[in-house]
């Protein structure tokens, strides 16, 4: 993506990302109207892959896959508002907040869906 980096994952990054380029490229502040059309493609493509990403961990259930910084592992458990997943081949597992992706007690860890 050429405005809007690669690691945004909440949408009030996104949105104060957008707003920001918005004070830069609206055409009714001098900027390009060819610009600000790109930036609201991309908008709305970052919009569309954070609430897939948000919908697709609501609906998790045990033996989905999911990613957690690179490794792969397997959900154990579902519950109304966490999980739990194991690392494949390993005997780690963590907790992980279903609204947020990030782990209950260790927040340098996420849990993603797999690409």
């Amino acid at each position: 993506m050429r405005f809007f980096p690669d690691d945004i994952d909440s949408e009030v990054q996104a949105r104060l990302n957008y707003k920001r380029l918005a004070i830069l490229y609206h055409p009714d502040r001098g900027g390009n109207e060819e610009i600000m059309r790109e930036i609201n493609q991309e908008y709305e493509l970052v919009k569309k892959r954070l609430r897939r990403y948000r919908e697709g961990l609501q609906q998790l259930k045990p033996g989905d896959c999911v990613v957690v910084n690179g490794t792969e592992c397997e959900v154990t458990a579902v519950f109304e508002k966490t999980f739990i997943a194991k690392a494949k081949g390993r005997h780690r597992l963590a907790i992980f907040d279903k609204k947020t992706g990030y782990s209950v007690y260790d927040k340098k860890f996420k849990a993603r869906l797999p690409e």
